[in-house]
């Protein structure tokens, strides 16, 4: 009687875990990664209320170990371009105007389109996963022409064909 009890505790939680977990999936797929994949239009003269990037993270990390974050947020990031400053969210929201930025880098693995700010009046950086190549070409774009330096990894990454 009792090995019949376990298995049928095991075909529940069996049949539960299948309907489940594919649901979490998509409401994870739904509430992350499509919304990063939208296009936005290449950035060219921003309005006063800015634009707000597509980002599925948000990191704060120390100036030069790019891959390393002394804090994350994945739940609510935020990053808005204004004309003159950009507001970011990791923990708190912060605002930083352009002539604050000593230099903007990117990086690449798998499943990661990274854009990291260096501050000139910080010792820390903020990196945003855009996981959207050509949105982040068009960020990169847009500092570019506003006199923001870009590291050179940066620049190859601009200027690196985009297979299609």
């Amino acid at each position: 009687m009792e090995n019949i009890d376990i298995t049928i505790i095991v075909i529940i939680v069996f049949i539960f875990n299948l309907i489940t977990v594919p649901l979490i999936l998509f409401l994870l797929y739904k509430k992350i990664f499509k919304p990063a994949l939208v296009q936005i239009q290449p950035i060219e003269n921003l309005s006063p209320e800015g634009l707000q990037i597509p980002i599925i993270g948000a990191y704060t990390g120390i100036k030069d170990i790019p891959y390393w974050a002394i804090a994350r947020n994945t739940f609510n990031p935020f990053l808005k371009i204004f004309p003159d400053k950009i507001e970011y969210r990791v923990i708190l929201k912060h605002k930083k105007n352009l002539d604050q930025i000593e230099s903007i880098d990117c990086y690449e693995l798998i499943g990661i389109k990274n854009i990291r700010f260096n501050f000139a009046d910080s010792p820390f950086s903020f990196s945003a996963n855009l996981l959207n190549v050509e949105n982040l070409k068009k960020v990169l774009q847009y500092f570019k022409n506003n006199g923001i330096k870009l590291s050179d990894k940066a620049e190859k990454y601009l200027n690196k064909p985009q297979l299609s």
